[in-house]
């Protein structure tokens, strides 16, 4: 049984990254065709978001048993054992129930639409939505085979009928009751449309697939992949010698060295989370060896992970540019780089106070000039991927979607080619832990729009616009507001679903109010993220803690100084909106 077991796993990842390989190629071979030739093939579009589509759902079960899904089982954990142990009897139920249901509803849908062909390609386009049946069918497999280890220890890693009572009651339960949050988020839609019975159930299907149809979206695995490729090589350690070689020998060098780090990387990852267990959980083993407390060395780990969703290249942002017509994905990217500087220097500072104020110094000298030169020389390769994105886009030269395709190749090259190292096992590798995690973020924001989809229908955007109006806000009032409910909010939610869900709800309002799009969109961006380093969630704390064996209350204990520097960052973005500004408009990129 094992035995069947191992090879559906293999079997299945296999399909996973057979998907995500054939978009990449797809789309790669369009932007050569595009440019060598003149010549765009007309289906490359179809092809690379239909086995998008088919990917999320194909690896959905294989990411709930990896543990990829965000799940937020605080609450779960702090129950006595057999109250654990029949809660999860509970979710499991409720998980087998729901992927039956969408099985069901699924073929429903795929039955509906028989008659439908795309227009490229003229393929049915039940095909395209066979994806979901087959896609949960797939997940109760994985879920009956995991049971075992699940009830042991849990899932790894969130006078009209009351709808959006219903919706939000239902998806705060499930979330704190340890569901996934994607399952949360599309179990709380079907409950609103279910209970209720003003919707007709398959609405929510056709709203997460809309979800996933959309070119640019395809920009996300792709710059998951390339940040992976790049960390499966010796990017890593190669950053890192060439940050400390400019802090490394001050006092509290190695905590500089940290945030430089971070911060490099951050140019690659685009993830907070691939910061901190990327390059931060090697610093950290660096900094304890260093005399630098391990709490200290995690939490100063954390705090600087933040800035990867900050600098471009950033999932948070291409997904923000996909509610917002008001921004591009450009303009963006352009609008972060101040304020992820800003973030950085925030962080140094805390790590300037602490050191002083514990007596952390330093463990090297400055190395010679001749290895200075060759540590940059060697750098160079990896630093040059930001300046290819962000210039590519400036320039006109490439969209987000193909850039982030340019980007795979050129990690492939500079891994295999410059620094060497890099195997075909390495390239499996980055292709399976890039599919995963594309999977887990993709379902988060299929489900998130079903979600959202019920809140617009319902009317809250509108009735929230008709309250701010009713209080005659200035601008600088709205967004201490926001930010206010934007902290709390990301207390309790991943930056990706919350992006989703409240971008189009508070965007035309700050639209209104006469804020700028890209200082509005850095505001969001920046408060969402720092929700990960905030508990009871704080997604940070917990990857931190897990990839340095260390409990979550020693890291935590340890971050007060380091969001009281992220509070200090938000007002100065707030009150500064030139910070946000200046660089897309000087790109080119602005719109008011």
């Amino acid at each position: 049984m094992r035995r069947i077991e191992r090879a559906f796993i293999l079997l299945n990842g296999t399909a996973v990254i057979a998907g995500l390989a054939l978009m990449a190629v797809v789309v790669g071979w369009n932007v050569s065709a595009r440019y060598l030739w003149a010549n765009s093939l007309p289906w490359a579009d179809e092809v690379a978001r239909y086995t998008m589509i088919w990917l999320t759902f194909l690896g959905s079960g294989l990411a709930l048993r990896e543990g990829a899904h965000v799940a937020i089982s605080n609450a779960q954990e702090a129950l006595p054992g057999p109250a654990q142990y029949w809660l999860r009897w509970i979710i499991l139920l409720v998980l087998f129930g729901f992927f039956a249901f969408m099985v069901w509803v699924g073929i429903d849908y795929m039955n509906r639409m028989a008659i439908q062909k795309s227009a490229a390609l003229r393929l049915p386009m039940k095909w395209v939505y066979a994806a979901m049946p087959a896609g949960f069918a797939l997940m109760i497999v994985h879920l009956a085979l995991i049971a075992p280890r699940y009830l042991r220890a849990g899932l790894a890693s969130t006078d009209e009928a009351p709808v959006v009572e219903i919706l939000i009651a239902t998806f705060l339960i499930l979330m704190l009751a340890g569901v996934p949050v994607a399952f949360a988020l599309a179990l709380a839609a079907f409950a609103a449309v279910t209970i209720t019975g003003q919707y007709p159930l398959v609405v929510v299907v056709k709203e997460m697939f809309t979800g996933l149809d959309s070119f640019p979206l395809l920009a996300v695995p792709f710059f998951i992949l390339a940040a992976e490729i790049m960390s499966a090589g010796a990017i890593s350690a190669m950053l890192l010698r060439f940050a400390s070689q400019f802090v490394g020998h001050l006092r509290g060098g190695l905590g500089y060295t940290n945030v430089l780090t971070s911060t490099l990387f951050a140019g690659i990852s685009g993830s907070a989370l691939a910061d901190a267990a990327g390059p931060g959980a090697m610093m950290v083993r660096m900094m304890e060896k260093g005399g630098y407390g391990r709490a200290y060395a995690g939490a100063l780990t954390i705090a600087t992970s933040v800035v990867g969703p900050i600098i471009p290249p950033s999932i948070t942002m291409i997904i923000y540019a996909l509610q917002d017509r008001n921004v591009s994905v450009g303009s963006l990217f352009m609008a972060g780089i101040l304020p992820g500087l800003l973030i950085s220097g925030a962080m140094a500072g805390v790590n300037w106070w602490i050191s002083r104020k514990r007596g952390y110094r330093s463990a090297e000298p400055r190395p010679p000039v001749a290895q200075m030169i060759r540590n940059t020389l060697a750098a160079s390769p990896a630093l040059f991927l930001v300046v290819l994105i962000v210039g590519g886009i400036r320039g006109g030269v490439f969209t987000p979607t193909e850039a982030s395709v340019i980007a795979v190749a050129y990690a492939i090259v500079v891994s295999a080619v410059i620094y060497r190292g890099f195997t075909l096992r390495d390239l499996w590798g980055a292709f399976w832990r890039a599919g995963i995690m594309s999977v887990a973020v993709l379902m988060i924001l299929a489900a998130a729009r079903a979600f959202a989809w019920v809140l617009i229908i319902e009317g809250v955007p509108q009735a929230m616009a008709d309250t701010v109006i009713a209080m005659d806000l200035s601008p600088i009032a709205f967004l201490l507001m926001v930010n206010l409910l934007l902290l709390a909010f990301g207390m309790f939610m991943d930056p990706l679903p919350g992006v989703m869900i409240l971008v189009p709800i508070l965007a035309p309002i700050a639209h209104g109010l006469g804020i700028a799009a890209d200082h509005f969109a850095i505001i969001v961006i920046v408060n969402l993220t720092f929700g990960l380093i905030t508990p009871p969630v704080g997604g940070l704390i917990f990857v931190v803690a897990s990839a340095t064996k260390q409990r979550p209350s020693d890291l935590i204990r340890e971050l007060p100084p380091f969001f009281l520097a992220a509070i200090a960052v938000l007002l100065i973005l707030t009150f500064v909106p030139a910070l946000s500004t200046w660089l897309p408009a000087l790109g080119g990129f602005s719109r008011g």
